[in-house]
């Protein structure tokens, strides 16, 4: 309650009858035993003064005037709240708006100037690793020319929010030249910017899991002062733009991830497209250049014959150049490199010391920013990838960490190229012993048929010499002038018949001989179209002699209408005569060869489904062959002949299997055996062995 009315004069000097002496009530505001405010009536001469219910009356205004005084000051306090939870509302729909980081902080930096109604902002990012604090952001327009100004992490304000990692607002910073915090205030920035006079700033610190990363500084209130609720504001907008910071950043490094992951997975690609050694090193280097943004490339690989490394392709500027006659030293960075088997960035080569300029390669003359990392197969370094720069720190541990995954693409293509170049090698190699496998086996078969054709040709011969003797003995007998005196006539018609015998015999001989000539003579290269029938004609012509000497009769079941095939005719032709000569020693003493021919459908091989065949039997009735003979007919040099080399049958399957054909054998012990010859009549295109197929 009041105390009792204070009639005392206000003016404590003047006489009690002044008339100029007032009286007054003083009567305080209190709300909760706080005092806010002090009600003070006055106007009353000590004549006339105060009474009680004047007291009475005052103490019932005050408590109603401090209901109005508290109210207005909750009402003040939600409209600031609510001014904070739309500014905040707003910053928070800026950070979800984007995932650019540089559009994100621009607005919330805008918004935050806005709201607390300052002249300027900054925003400041840390890299412990540099020790610096960068200006990344400056608002307005008229200061973004401080935009990547740098200080010491240890300087000014922004730095002591780093150190301490709280927030601070100053006013009237400068009032006081001989403050301590004076020399920290704002840091050298401030000296960047023109017409531009700091009196106050405010000072909050960016986290992200409670690591300090940066610095958001307000500066210049422009009515009033900081407040401790700017403060608390700014440490909410910090708060959301340090999680827009953090998503923005994991943006880019996904998208970043992603180019990089699509680049890698175009490039091999386009490694895997080709297994041309050459074609392959422009493609990875070409990729790599392009992404990168080198001066210079180059892919070098070890040499087995120095022991040290050469320049197996190079892109200056873009262009292959040649450096061939050009050894690099053990000592420089990529024999280093090699020798350590190790990765290596190098943001300025110029200060290492241990790479000096003599041992530089003609690509390091000038090279400022190194990148260079093993190519590691099978646990072997099989050569180095260097990318060079002519400017200093170009390139960062994200640059590393890519080259290092194109270098394992890299490096598995090669060595693929490497296996392709040395099976062509081996295939060539294995090409020419199979060719001159079949030109062996065919000598062979050709010993085999040697008495038999010395006979055939021996018989002729002989006509030739018995018809030549009586037609010498008829023109020496006499002459013709001789005859015509005696009048003999002679019979020239049995001379000329005598002659023409001989032509015919000649004749026979010259066609025993070319079908001798054409059988062992070398294979052509490359697949024509064949016909099947042709080339049985051919082999039974030239064993028709043998056939009949061994009392082998042949029975042709030919189908009417057998397609042509893609083939090689004189391997055919190799395999058909052996087939023929092994059914004549399987009956020594004669039987019957039947040999059919027939389409058929199915299936060759797991990668085709069925498919359309010609199949070609040999059905002997000879001896047969036992079991354990026949799980091994197709062995390289198994025979069961005293005089045979075992190559026959091995060379007769590798010429089928060639074919992307089969070859099989069924065989009863006395009753006889049958081989069937299974040939594609469209082989797909990837199946050729021996040359291309017939367009």
């Amino acid at each position: 309650s009041l105390p009792a009315p204070h009639s005392r004069p206000l003016n404590e000097d003047a006489e009690p009858d002044d008339s100029t002496g007032l009286t007054a009530i003083v009567a305080p505001i209190r709300q909760e035993d706080v005092l806010w405010a002090l009600l003070v009536l006055t106007g009353r001469p000590p004549t006339h003064p105060f009474t009680e219910e004047d007291r009475a009356l005052t103490e019932t205004a005050i408590g109603r005037i401090g209901q109005a005084i508290q109210n207005a000051h909750l009402y003040q306090l939600s409209q600031q709240h609510a001014n904070r939870l739309e500014v905040l509302n707003r910053v928070n729909a800026a950070a979800v708006s984007s995932l650019e980081l540089d559009v994100v902080l621009e607005q919330i930096l805008t918004l935050t100037c806005e709201a607390v109604d300052t002249e300027a902002g900054l925003i400041w990012i840390a890299d412990p690793q540099a020790e610096k604090l960068t200006v990344v952001l400056a608002l307005p327009d008229t200061i973004r020319l401080i935009q990547g100004y740098q200080v010491p992490l240890n300087e000014g304000i922004a730095g002591r929010m780093l150190r301490e990692g709280r927030s601070v607002y100053e006013n009237a910073i400068y009032e006081n030249e001989n403050d301590a915090s004076s020399s920290e205030n704002l840091g050298r920035c401030l000296e960047a910017i023109p017409d531009l006079e700091v009196h106050s700033v405010c000072c909050v610190p960016l986290k992200q899991r409670k690591k300090v990363i940066g610095v958001i500084q307000l500066l210049n209130k422009r009515h009033g002062q900081f407040t401790e609720a700017d403060r608390k504001l700014v440490e909410s907008v910090s708060s959301i733009a340090a999680a827009a910071m953090e998503n923005a950043r994991l943006y880019a490094q996904m998208r970043a991830n992603a180019n990089e992951l699509a680049l890698l997975y175009e490039t091999g690609l386009t490694l895997t497209a080709t297994l041309d050694l050459q074609k392959l090193l422009h493609a990875a280097l070409s990729q790599t250049y392009h992404l990168l943004r080198a001066d210079r490339i180059a892919i070098l690989q070890a040499d087995s014959y120095t022991n040290g490394l050469r320049f197996a392709y190079v892109l200056v500027e873009g262009e292959p150049t040649p450096l061939n006659d050009c050894t690099p030293d053990e000592k420089s960075v990529v024999g280093w490199v090699a020798r350590q088997r190790q990765s290596v960035l190098i943001s300025d080569l110029h200060q290492m010391p241990q790479f000096p300029p003599e041992v530089h390669t003609p690509l390091e003359a000038d090279a400022r920013t190194v990148i260079a990392v093993p190519l590691i197969t099978r646990e072997q370094v099989t050569g180095v990838l260097e990318v060079i720069s002519t400017e200093p720190d170009t390139y960062g541990p994200e640059e590393l960490r890519f080259l290092q995954s194109m270098a394992s693409i890299v490096a598995i293509a090669l060595e693929n190229a490497g296996l392709y170049d040395e099976l062509k090698i081996l295939l060539r190699e294995w090409e020419t012993a199979q060719a001159q496998l079949i030109h062996a086996e065919k000598i062979s078969a050709l010993g085999r048929l040697i008495a038999s054709i010395a006979h055939e040709i021996n018989n002729p011969l002989q006509a030739i010499q018995t018809y030549l003797t009586l037609a010498q003995e008829e023109l020496d007998s006499m002459g013709k002038g001789e005859s015509e005196e005696k009048g003999e006539t002679r019979d020239w018609a049995q001379i000329t018949r005598y002659l023409g015998t001989v032509g015919q015999e000649i004749e026979r001989i010259s066609a025993i001989v070319r079908r001798m000539r054409d059988f062992y003579r070398p294979a052509r290269e490359g697949w024509q179209t064949t016909d099947i029938h042709t080339i049985l004609e051919s082999v039974l012509e030239l064993t028709r002699k043998q056939l009949q000497h061994s009392h082998v009769t042949v029975k042709r079941h030919w189908a009417d209408t057998l397609p042509s095939i893609p083939a090689n005719p004189d391997h055919l032709k190799q395999v058909f005569l052996n087939l023929v000569l092994n059914a004549m020693e399987a009956m020594p003493d004669g039987g019957v060869l039947a040999i059919s021919t027939d389409v058929d459908h199915l299936q060759l091989n797991s990668r085709q489904g069925v498919e359309e065949v010609v199949r070609i039997e040999f059905s002997d009735t000879g001896q047969g062959i036992p079991a354990d003979v026949l799980s091994r007919l197709f062995e390289p040099f198994f025979t069961t002949k005293e005089s045979g080399t075992g190559l026959g049958l091995s060379v007769s399957y590798n010429i089928i299997q060639s074919h992307h054909g089969q070859i099989n054998v069924e065989s009863h012990v006395g009753l006889g055996t049958t081989f069937a010859i299974y040939l594609p009549t469209h082989p797909h295109p990837d199946q050729y062995d021996y040359g291309e197929p017939p367009k």
